[in-house]
């Protein structure tokens, strides 16, 4: 079972780690926990997954995605590839 869970300011949670259960969803801007057989994913304050190619359709920041989609639908489509980054470096937050 897949579980969306931590604390609601996004601080993480601490479990214990479990070596037979894979928890690594691919998501750089999410904690990947294990409990008891359980994996937790737990968002990472001010990760933004558009200011880089990220290998998944959109990315985390729909102001920054809903424009560039609407330019190169394959952004939010297909991939979030090197092009759709740097066009959210251009137009949108990014550190």
């Amino acid at each position: 079972m897949i579980a969306d869970q931590g604390t609601p300011d996004g601080a993480g949670t601490s479990a214990i780690s479990n070596p037979d259960v894979d928890c690594d969803d691919g998501d750089p801007c999410t904690a990947d926990t294990c409990l008891l057989g359980e994996c937790y994913f737990t968002r990472i304050p001010g990760c933004n997954t558009c200011c880089e190619a990220n290998g998944t359709p959109g990315c985390d920041d729909a102001d920054c995605a809903i424009p560039i989609c609407g330019s190169i639908p394959s952004c939010c489509e297909i991939e979030w590839d090197e092009t759709c980054a740097q066009l959210a470096n251009i137009f949108c937050d990014c550190p």
